[in-house]
C-alpha cells in the first residue's frame, strides 16, 4: 500500500471544481468530490497502473468528470504524490515548468 499525499495546490484545485459544480446543480459537487477522491484512493493500491505524460508525471482519470488527477509515485516513501487536479479542457503546457 501506498501513502497518499494531497498538495495543498492539488487541495485548491478540488475546492474549486466542487464550488463549480455545486453551483451548476446542488449535490454535484458532492459527486464530484467522490468521483475524484475515489480515484486518488485506488492510486493507493496500484499507483503505476497509468502511464507517465511527463516524465514522472502520471495521469489519472476519474469517472463521468472530465478531470485529470496528475501525480509523482515516490518509491523510496511509498508515497503517491497528487500534484494537480485539472480540467482536460486545461493547457498543459504547466507540466513543463
Amino acid at each position: 500500500m501506498y501513502k497518499i499525499e494531497i498538495t495543498e495546490k492539488a487541495y485548491h484545485q478540488i475546492d474549486k471544481a466542487y464550488d463549480w459544480y455545486e453551483l451548476k446543480s446542488t449535490g454535484l459537487g458532492y459527486l464530484f468530490f467522490v468521483s475524484v477522491m475515489d480515484s486518488i484512493k485506488s492510486l493507493a493500491t496500484n499507483p503505476l497502473m497509468f502511464v507517465c505524460v511527463y516524465k514522472e508525471i502520471r495521469r489519472a482519470l476519474p469517472k463521468k468528470f472530465p478531470y485529470s488527477i496528475f501525480y509523482r509515485v515516490l518509491e523510496n516513501t511509498n508515497t503517491v504524490e497528487v500534484i494537480a487536479v485539472k480540467h482536460q479542457a486545461e493547457n498543459a503546457e504547466w507540466l513543463q515548468e
